[in-house]
């Protein structure tokens, strides 16, 4: 009987928390900056691509279509992101939430940060990066950008699952600062 109790209190606590967690709605993953010594030109759609995949797993997710977002916005390969860029794809889009990142290529070491804004005010929810030893290590590094964004955008969503923003040893989040889109 107690095991019973013990079950029926453990399902209702997970209805209750499961109900506290909102849809997260639509998001735009904008094109990533690069920087290197080298032309990372090539990463620019894979990046989007990769990150486009594992997120639209997301059952309650609904991704801003890559070229929908390329006919809004023409993207150049040096663009630089600002507030007002960050509003009108939020506007045109009607996305929650928006994406924008760089990878850095810095010798042997890559890394890739992510900044989830909430929209339509433009604000920084959370920056977040991942950092790996050569290109061999930018998939595995993608996908666990990919888990974090997730994880950031679940507890963006939902005001009563504080513990999704305790970060796992292997990835590190920050919140994001005043020092303008990533």
């Amino acid at each position: 009987m107690k095991k019973l109790f013990a079950f029926l209190v453990v399902a209702g606590l997970l209805v209750v928390q499961a109900s506290y967690a909102g849809p997260v709605g639509k998001v735009a993953i904008l094109p990533f900056q690069l920087q290197g010594p080298q032309n990372l030109e090539f990463l620019r759609e894979g990046i989007l691509d990769m990150l486009s995949s594992r997120l639209g797993q997301l059952a309650d997710l609904n991704l801003v279509d890559k070229l929908t977002l390329k006919r809004m916005v023409n993207f150049p390969k040096d663009f630089k992101l600002n507030v007002d860029l960050l509003a009108r794809v939020g506007r045109e889009t009607g996305a929650n939430f928006l994406i924008t990142g760089k990878l850095v290529m810095v010798g042997d070491t890559v890394s890739i940060d992510a900044t989830l804004y909430r929209v339509p005010i433009i604000q920084p929810v959370v920056a977040v990066f991942v950092q790996g030893q050569g290109m061999n290590s930018l998939i595995p590094k993608i996908n666990e950008l990919a888990m974090e964004i997730i994880r950031e955008l679940r507890a963006a969503t939902s005001s009563a699952l504080p513990a999704l923003k305790a970060g796992s040893p292997k990835l590190k989040s920050r919140p994001a600062g005043p020092g303008g889109p990533t």
